[in-house]
């Protein structure tokens, strides 16, 4: 409902999120509206319950067509989570595009993500000039249409 209260959704604690907050991601599926991502343009910490409890989805069969995440700036880390089902309908970064800043993913799984025709980085697409930090993570099972089915930078 655009407010961050009793019934606040990840998008919306991330708009109302202060630079430098945490926001502690219970366990559960989390699925999210169709054709549109989450997008983190601020220092932000998500730490998730553990990879295995913890999802983040596009869709939870993969036909909808929308990224999951989309980090355009600031310092961004993202902890114990499963990041899967990811398709933008054009661009690369099926689960996570990395446009500006920096990515630190640790603890966490990027899997059945797909960058479609042409495009790059199924599971993960790091532009030029950003960065990504990968820590004790599984990158499986994203496909590309081009380069770089799991990482492309």
């Amino acid at each position: 409902d655009g407010a961050c209260d009793s019934h606040c959704s990840l998008r919306e604690a991330i708009a109302a999120a202060a630079s430098g907050d945490t926001i502690n991601v219970s366990a559960g599926t989390y699925t999210l509206t169709v054709g549109s991502q989450l997008t983190i343009d601020k220092n932000l910490t998500l730490i998730g319950a553990d990879q295995a409890s913890t999802i983040i989805q596009a869709t939870a069969d993969g036909s909808v067509q929308s990224r999951v995440f989309k980090v355009s700036g600031g310092d961004v880390s993202i902890a114990n989570v499963t990041i899967k089902n990811g398709k933008p309908p054009q661009g690369g970064g099926g689960g996570i595009l990395i446009s500006n800043g920096t990515l630190t993913l640790s603890h966490s799984t990027v899997t059945t993500n797909a960058a479609t025709t042409s495009r790059k980085g199924g599971g993960i697409y790091i532009d030029s000039g950003a960065t990504l930090n990968l820590n004790n993570s599984t990158v499986t099972e994203n496909t590309s249409g081009d380069d770089g089915g799991g990482i492309y930078s």
